[in-house]
Parts: C-alpha cells; structure tokens; sequence
C-alpha cells in the first residue's frame, strides 16, 4: 500500500534540486518524468519502483510541474525495460549504491535472525527493516517478491532453529507426561484460551486436569476459581519445564506459539512431527503457567479486597438500620439542627429543651454508648469471621504453589510473615507469642490494638487467624509496589526482568529503537523544554479563550465549554464500509 501525501510533503520529498535537474537534458518527456520519478522514489523509499501504481497519484502531478511535461506520458514509461534500466544505473552512480550480491542477502538473512526476527518472530515488518538494511549498506535491494521469499525463509530458518533448541532441552520425563497430557480426547474442538465455560471453571482440584482445562479461565474471583487455577498450575508443573529449556527463546516466539497451541485441538497437535508437537506444548505449558501464576495472584488479591470492602459495607448496613429503628429520632436531631442554626448565641436550657427534651437528649446518648461502637473493630472481626470459616482454605494451597520474593533484603517483614505461615500451616495452635512474629510492615498501626492480646500470663499474643489475614493485605500492598514479586509470573515478574537480557551489550541499539537520548541530563531537558512550552501557551491563552471561564469561588474553578460537534474524517467511514464488507 503507497503512501499518500499531502502538499507540504510533496513540496519537501519530491521536490527536484537543481543539479538533479541538470541531469535531465537531451531527454523525452517521458524520460525526464520516468527518470525524475525513479530518483526520488529511491531517495525516498531506499529501492526503485517496480510499476507505475507504486508511486502516489498526487505525486505524478507535482513532478510534471516541476519539468514542464505531461502527467500522462509516465504510464508509458517502462521501469523495467532498457530505458528504465539504463536510468537506474545513472542513479545507482549517482547515489552510490550497488545491485545485491548472493553473499549480501546471506548476510541479510544473517542479520534478521540477530536483529529483527528476535522481537519480532513472525516478521511483520521484515520487508521495511530489510529495506532499510540495504539503505544504510548503500545497496540496492532486490524485487519485493525476491525480497519476501528471503525473509520467510529467514522466519522458517528461525522458527526451525528454535524449535530444535527447545526439543534438545526438553527430558525424557517431560515428554512422557506431555504424551500423557495429549493422550485424552478434548470433549469440544471449538474450545479457546479465552473461553470461560462454567464447567470448567468449576474444576475441582482433585480431578486430573486435561489439556482443555488448561486452556480455560478461572472466571469470577472465589474461592473455587482459585483453587481450581491452583489445580492447573500443579498440573503444568508435573511438566517439569524450568527456565534453563527456554534460555534465548524470544518471549514473543513464545507467546505466538502458545496462541497457536491453544487454538488447535488435540488431534490438530498430535499431527505435528515430534520435534514440533513437542515444543510447540512445552512453550504452551510455560507461557499458560504464567499467565496462570498471574491470574491466580489476580484472585489472591481481589479476594483480599473484597474481605475488607464487604466487611466494611455490611458494619455500614447494619448500623444504618439499627439507627433507623430508633422511632422519630431523625425527625429529634433535625429540629435540634434547625433550631440551634436560628439560635446560636441562644442559652441551650432555654433553645434547645423546649424542643427536644433533656430526658430525650440523655436517652438518645445512652443508646449510643450501648451499641459500643468501633469502626475498625467491627471491621476487623467481620472480616476473620468470613475468613476463618470460609476463604481459609486458600491459604496453604496459595504458599505451596507460589514463591514470593523479594529484591530488599534488609528489611523483608512480609517475606519473613509468609515463612512463618508456612511453617506453622499444620499447627493448631491458636495464638502467636508477638515476639516470634515480625509485627512492623505487616500489621496495620490502626489494627495493633485490636489484634495483639495479652495473655493470661502478661505476655504479648496474636490471634493466628488475624495475623494471616494481616499477612495477605501486605502482600497486595507489596505486590502493587513490586516490592515482593512471584517466581514463574509475568506481570508480578521480578522488576529486575523488565528490561532485556542483552540491554547492557545492546544498550545503543535499544536507544535508537526508542529514539530517546542517550543522555540522562538531556532526555530531562527535552521533557522540562517541552513542559514549559506547552504550559507558557496554556496560560497564555486560557485569558483570552473564549470556551474556558475562570471562577474566583466553588470548587471547579476552571469551566470548559463543551467542544461542538466534529465532522467524521473520511478515513473514519472508509474503515467502517472495510469492517463491514468484511
């Protein structure tokens, strides 16, 4: 697809210079439009054209003012023929480029499986790298068609390599149990890794898990959703896969072939030749167990916020109703209200008694007293009631199938809470003594009070099901921050993984693909220049806009006029009609 301009880029790219120009006498119309053509396609694009439709229809047009010619005699014109071939042996001298080599596209082919095929397997755009490989070689590249059987041989060349590197790796314990895992017949051929069929979010985990299960999400978040992504995370790990079988395998690699794998039905993959059925099911497993790590933390955390916001909501309720049960006390406060705000400098025996009662007023105090009320106590009680007798459950399975760790080593409170937990998980004691636990950074200051005791015998104790509801709100909280990280996750992934492997020895590669300066002090300086600029035109102009109004009061200082309505660009209903004839 070409690429259309507009007229301020046609004046900029394809506008002829005068030495180009000088070029062109003793030539046809023809000649000097094919010839201007040619030039400033290869400047432009880093390869000749290959047919007359190739170059933009408002192209044409311009170039023909420019020489004084005719637009039509360009469809007469041969690109290839002997006069367009003996044009782009001018040009080649001209711009110093040279015709492909075998040994050049061998080192093309060379180059994307280092470079380009890395970060993008499949080559997308492997055509515009490799373009743009023969223009910074000074190179004329080949035909396109030539040109796109060098890069899916490259792909397949890679694709190959890979997957021979991951079956080498791969022991003989793990292709026996991937054998097992493709040894029974999916029910339904349609399934999908997004499909969130009931039955099978409702595994039970000690059912075995077949390869359909794997596929499945867990659903909504409840207990049984976690504990049947718990059950497919044990069943990916009777696999035995470790990191060491995908060292230097491309996380999109990956990923392209997980979807691939997940998209077939068992049948489909028991077709592939062992090396590829193989990895094909080894890279699946890896990336689902993932995916699955991070949607069971994804569980573990919103299960944990939903103890507090559901406590938090029923104290809420219950209060609300009990205040309401109180007969005409709403109606009692209101005309207090009412009258101390007509009367506020007034003496309370003789304003406020003779409406509501010095007896009411006493009644009303006593019962709240009565009702005892503490917030966070009732809160915190709430939610180890709902936790003890119900999402307890989660906990042992949850620290059996996921590491957490963490990159501070001076200070692990949560990471140290967690060890604890562990070792206590067949115990049936009831209390903690406080000094066996790390207290700081685990239990929030507002819930120390509630939760340490003191025992009979004078001692500090925590109640042990508070504490391990305490433990599981500061692995949220760390969890967000990053501060503690899962093994085998992706998006809870240690931080230090963030960056490539290779940033150090490709650092200047990584800036240029980013094209962001190398230079700390000067990418602040282009941010900070570009923040003035634009704030310097924003309170310039907010004085004198006429769709913004500035208020001295309230609490929207600032009114925005609604803009009106836009007209639809025309690309907009293109796309649409495209969609639609789809």
């Amino acid at each position: 697809m070409t690429q259309s301009w507009i007229e301020i880029e046609l004046q900029e790219q394809w506008a002829l210079s005068s030495a180009e120009v000088a070029l062109l006498p003793g030539m046809t119309d023809k000649g000097r439009l094919g010839f201007a053509a040619q030039l400033k396609f290869m400047q432009i694009y880093g390869r000749f054209p290959e047919r007359c439709e190739e170059i933009d229809a408002n192209v044409t047009p311009w170039l023909g003012a420019q020489l004084g010619t005719s637009v039509d005699t360009l469809s007469d014109y041969e690109f290839d023929g002997r006069q367009g071939r003996r044009h782009r042996q001018t040009i080649r001298q001209l711009l110093g480029f040279r015709p492909a080599t075998g040994n050049d596209l061998r080192v093309l082919s060379q180059w994307l499986n280092e470079e380009v095929l890395p970060f993008d397997p499949q080559a997308r755009h492997g055509r515009d790298f490799a373009v743009d490989w023969f223009r910074t070689q000074r190179i004329e590249p080949p035909a396109m068609d030539h040109l796109q059987r060098i890069i899916r041989s490259a792909v397949h060349g890679f694709e190959a390599s890979l997957h021979d590197k991951i079956h080498a790796r791969l022991s003989d314990a793990s292709q026996t149990a991937i054998d097992r895992l493709l040894a029974t017949e999916e029910p339904d051929t349609t399934d999908s890794t997004d499909s969130n069929d009931s039955k099978n979010t409702e595994t039970d985990s000690t059912e075995s898990v077949s390869f359909s299960d794997l596929k499945s999400d867990p659903g909504k978040p409840g207990l049984e959703s976690l504990l049947a992504s718990i059950a497919k995370v044990q069943c990916i790990d009777r696999l035995a896969l470790s990191a060491a079988v995908f060292e230097g395998v491309p996380t999109k690699f990956i990923e392209q072939f997980r979807a691939r794998c997940a998209s077939e039905s068992i049948r489909e993959l028991r077709r592939h030749p062992p090396v590829n059925r193989y990895s094909m099911v080894a890279m699946f497993c890896w990336r689902r167990r993932q995916q699955l790590t991070d949607l069971l933390l994804d569980l573990l955390l919103q299960v944990t916020h939903h103890l507090g916001t559901r406590a938090e909501k029923k104290i809420d309720q219950r209060h609300f109703t009990q205040f309401k049960k109180v007969r005409g006390k709403a109606q009692l406060l209101f005309k207090l209200a009412e009258t101390t705000m007509d009367q506020p400098d007034g003496i309370i025996k003789d304003v406020v008694y003779p409406v509501v009662s010095q007896k009411t007023l006493q009644d009303i105090v006593a019962e709240f007293k009565a009702m005892g009320f503490n917030f966070d106590r009732e809160v915190q009680e709430r939610m180890r009631s709902s936790y003890g007798h119900h999402y307890r459950r989660m906990l042992m399975p949850v620290l059996d199938t996921v590491r957490f760790r963490s990159n501070n080593t001076r200070h692990p409170p949560v990471i140290e809470a967690l060890e604890v937990l562990k070792a206590n998980g067949g115990a049936t004691h009831r209390y903690y003594e406080a000094s066996d636990v790390p207290l700081e950074g685990v239990i929030p200051r507002k819930w120390r009070a509630l939760i340490v005791e003191k025992s009979p015998q004078g001692t500090e104790r925590v109640n042990r099901v508070s504490y391990e509801l305490c433990v599981l709100r500061a692995v949220r909280k760390r969890l967000r921050t990053k501060e503690l990280w899962a093994e085998g996750a992706d998006r809870y992934r240690n931080p230090d993984e963030d960056l490539p492997t290779d940033f150090d020895a490709k650092r200047e590669t990584y800036y240029d693909l980013l094209q962001a300066p190398k230079s700390a002090g000067e990418f602040i300086e282009k941010i900070q220049t570009a923040m003035r600029h634009w704030l310097e035109k924003l309170n310039a102009g907010i004085p004198t806009n006429p769709k913004v109004r500035l208020r001295e009061k309230g609490q929207r200082r600032i009114a925005v006029t609604p803009l009106d309505k836009q007209p639809e660009p025309p690309n907009t209903a293109a796309l649409k009609r495209e969609i639609g004839r789809r």
